[in-house]
């Protein structure tokens, strides 16, 4: 079967018979006698490009990847979801799930997108910060966040927030990992050149981080 014509999803459907089960007086033990079944097709998905590879994620859509695009398929309906023309021609490792969450993100020379597989909304373009490179996303379950630390190809580092149900930043911060100046003389000594400092402060009886 050609990739480029079309996707089959084969389910298994019952027999005719039910599940009969029956019990020995002697030995009051159930024996089940498993129904027989056949393969059908669910539905037919065509498509325009050949199929480079496809795989399911946690979240029940099947991802499909063409030359042209990244897509997501209800595998309940056989209907395409969503589409993402900026992902086409990835490779399969280049799209995987995130630890601790349903999300996917997906990645290439320059850019990286995290969203829901379900219904393709984005919540996180690393474009929009200018981050060349991201150095740590994490799901903080217990606050329904994403964290993210990236760099840009010039600048300081960027610490931003943002929330899983919606895709809004919270916040973003240039200032969590700041450079130190070079110790002078006469000064109490701190921290030396180049070393980075994360400062706590503490205001009207609360502490925060800074």
């Amino acid at each position: 079967m050609p990739a480029r014509t079309l996707l089959l999803l084969l389910i298994m459907a019952a027999a005719t018979s039910a599940e009969a089960q029956t019990v020995s007086p002697a030995s009051s033990r159930a024996v089940a006698t498993p129904a027989s079944g056949r393969a059908t097709v669910a539905w037919t998905l065509k498509l325009k490009q050949e199929i480079r590879w496809q795989q399911v994620t946690p979240a029940g859509t099947l991802l499909i990847s063409t030359d042209a695009a990244l897509m997501g398929v209800d595998i309940e309906r056989g209907q395409m979801a969503w589409e993402k023309a900026e992902l086409g021609g990835l490779s399969a490792d280049s799209v995987r799930s995130i630890e601790g969450s349903l999300l996917v993100e997906a990645a290439r020379p320059g850019l990286l997108l995290i969203f829901d597989p379900v219904t393709g909304a984005g919540l996180f373009d690393s474009r929009k910060l200018g981050l060349a490179e991201i150095v740590t996303r994490r799901v903080l379950p217990q606050t329904g966040t994403l964290l993210i630390h990236g760099r840009r190809a010039a600048g300081p580092p960027v610490v931003a927030l943002y929330d899983l149900v919606t895709g809004d930043q919270r916040w973003a911060s240039e200032t969590l990992f700041e450079q130190t100046e070079p110790k002078k003389k006469g000064r109490r000594s701190g921290p030396g050149p180049g070393a980075t400092c994360v400062r706590r402060y503490r205001a009207g009886g609360s502490s925060g981080w800074a």
